[in-house]
């Protein structure tokens, strides 16, 4: 007969946690990437845009990214609203060059006119970027998110 054999672990104990702790931050990892589309319980949508009456084809979503939650929106504008829709928010200084362009610069390079607002405080970060380049209508990117 054959002596009973047992199996004995002869592993560091501590590299099996290391591995598991390396596991799980990284499926957390991957879901903070995805990112949650939803607004609800994200800071970010504190700073939501006040839609203008003529507002159409309104695109809103939520990030809670791995360090700055963010509040992003696209939506068509009439003209008439143009200055009524700037004056409700809190960027006072546009532009209208698309290098000047940080969260929106690949839009704002397509772009064959354009108005352009940032305001940062600290704690926000806001950029909104206005495509006129068509007189019927006006599209409008907004981004606001939390910046350490």
């Amino acid at each position: 007969m054959h002596p009973e054999k047992r199996i004995r672990a002869t592993g560091r104990p501590w590299a099996s946690l290391i591995v598991l702790g390396l596991l799980v931050i990284g499926v957390t990892g991957c879901q903070a990437l995805r990112g949650d589309t939803s607004c609800e319980d994200n800071p970010a949508a504190d700073w939501r845009v006040v839609l203008p009456p003529s507002a159409g084809q309104v695109e809103e979503r939520c990030a809670m990214n791995l360090v700055n939650p963010s509040y992003t929106a696209t939506f068509t504008l009439s003209p008439a609203d143009l200055e009524a829709f700037q004056a409700s928010i809190v960027i006072t200084e546009w532009q209208t060059e698309a290098s000047e362009a940080l969260v929106f610069a690949d839009e704002a390079a397509r772009m064959e006119s354009l108005r352009l607002g940032r305001y940062m405080d600290g704690v926000v970060a806001l950029e909104v970027l206005i495509d006129t380049s068509d007189p019927q209508a006006y599209r409008v990117f907004y981004d606001a998110a939390y910046v350490d």
